[in-house]
């Protein structure tokens, strides 16, 4: 049985910690892993970070429900930090490309804020891994997690691996694109990730003229630079579960965001037997992980 903690300060020790951008990523992403946890006897905590509303308000009633009823399932505890999310932080983040593209005054801040807070947060609670957002997809919010984390993992040395963030990672060659953006050696080919970036139900739902698709596109094809000096191919795993209909559990313990990300349960099924198709497993809840190396800071 998972719990909520409420303060810091209840924090027990655990084997693994996940970063979660918002409720739901974690559970989205790393089903498999955090059920391997539970039957191994490996504790696991899940922190989710942007969970604010604006001015200070509490976090939403039903997506706490949703992830309380996702931690009985796999047995993870769970805290929250409360910052807001993105579209509540400014007019820059309120439509799709302002999440993908826009930047935040205070992003360079809130970065810092984000990683005092993981710091305090692996301090206390001592675990030997961390999980964190690659930010596949570029939501603003992942895409600062991120950073705070590989800032966080800096200082505490700690041992990451980045999972790919789902449904964004379910667009064929969307964590390669991600991968290359951050200077990794891996091939992208752009013609097979927009064919399949156009036709996910959250891209047609908010990029509807043509115009729009083509400065997106622009914007995509800009950020995928020749791999960067010293990165090599990045290290990746698998977490292969054992019993399908406990992963499939967790990820409906998600109602509304799988509602609004790919219609219901069993399309969330159907994308994730296309995925481990792509990754070479037989087991359609199987899901990938990847190490950057030695954790580095991110400047700001």
């Amino acid at each position: 049985m998972g719990r909520r903690i409420e303060t810091l300060g209840d924090l027990g020790r655990y084997d693994r910690l996940y970063v979660s951008p918002h409720f739901d990523d974690a559970g989205f992403s790393c089903p498999a892993s955090l059920l391997e946890a539970k039957a191994s006897g490996t504790r696991a905590l899940v922190a989710c970070l942007f969970t604010g509303g604006a001015a200070g308000e509490a976090a939403d009633a039903g997506r706490l429900e949703e992830e309380a009823a996702a931690a009985d399932r796999a047995g993870f505890d769970f805290v929250t930090a409360g910052f807001p999310d993105a579209p509540f932080r400014g007019p820059e983040h309120r439509d799709f490309n302002g999440i993908v593209w826009g930047t935040g005054p205070r992003d360079g801040e809130l970065v810092r804020e984000l990683t005092t807070w993981i710091v305090d947060l692996i301090a206390r609670a001592c675990p030997r891994e961390l999980f964190a957002p690659l930010g596949v997809g570029r939501h603003i919010d992942h895409r600062l997690a991120h950073d705070a984390c590989r800032g966080a993992a800096a200082k505490r040395g700690l041992s990451t691996w980045f999972y790919e963030d789902r449904p964004y990672a379910f667009v064929n060659q969307a964590a390669e694109v991600r991968l290359r953006e951050l200077g990794c050696d891996v091939m992208v080919n752009p013609d097979k990730f927009f064919r399949a970036f156009w036709k996910a139900r959250y891209v047609e739902t908010h990029l509807r003229e043509k115009r729009e698709r083509m400065a997106c596109r622009v914007r995509y094809e800009a950020g995928l630079p020749g791999p960067a000096a010293g990165f090599a191919a990045p290290e990746s795993r698998l977490a292969v579960p054992v019993d399908l209909e406990a992963v499939w559990a967790v990820v409906s313990s998600y109602a509304s965001q799988l509602d609004a990300f790919v219609g219901d349960r069993l399309a969330w099924e159907q994308a994730c037997r296309e995925a481990a198709r792509r990754m070479g497993s037989a087991s359609p809840g199987c899901e990938r992980a990847w190490s950057l190396g030695e954790p580095t800071a991110v400047e700001f």
